[in-house]
């Protein structure tokens, strides 16, 4: 007879580091004020992306049993 618990406690660790070059989309942008008209523009993100300090993303993750959670922190200036 063979007995196996498999993965019933089964938890899992990772940890994930990323950089890269941001990109920014321009977007439209709507400015509201009572008493004036809305001010309508595209907006036009600017970034430095090879400029110290550079974008970066890091990531914490822990799995068990079918749940988990993660923790994560973006640098993008």
């Amino acid at each position: 007879m063979i007995i196996s618990t498999g993965f019933v406690n089964a938890q899992t660790w990772s940890f994930e580091l990323f950089g890269g070059v941001p990109y920014n989309v321009p977007l439209p942008l709507i400015i509201k004020q009572n008493g004036y008209d809305d001010i309508r523009i595209t907006a036009k993100y600017f970034s430095e992306p090879f400029i110290s300090p550079y974008y970066w993303v890091w990531r914490f993750n822990r799995q068990n049993n079918g749940h988990g959670w993660e923790f994560e922190a973006v640098h993008h200036k």
